[in-house]
């Protein structure tokens, strides 16, 4: 399994390279007013951050680090906000 995972990683990380490399050059590319997209240079700035970000958090993966998990908590976060504000519309509906 461990394998399987690690080649699976390692097949992503060559696939996130392509794509910094491929958004960047689109970046440039509209920047210098060569290629025009209906996309705004923020949005592919955005899109570069989070696949750099992946592929950060991917090698660290990688490497051996241990990453904690932040999924429990933002999922008891929503569970309570989403709890709240049902009751907050029991609470205001007429009887």
């Amino acid at each position: 399994m461990l394998l399987k995972a690690t080649y699976l990683n390692q097949k992503v990380l060559r696939l996130l390279d392509g794509l910094i490399i491929y958004k960047e050059r689109i970046l440039h590319e509209v920047v210098s007013c060569n290629l025009y997209t209906a996309n705004y240079p923020l949005l592919i700035e955005h899109i570069l951050r989070e696949a750099r970000w992946y592929r950060d958090r991917l090698l660290d993966i990688e490497n051996g680090c241990q990453i904690r998990s932040v999924i429990l908590p933002l999922l008891a976060d929503h569970v309570l906000r989403e709890a709240n504000h049902y009751l907050r519309l029991l609470t205001t509906c007429p009887r």
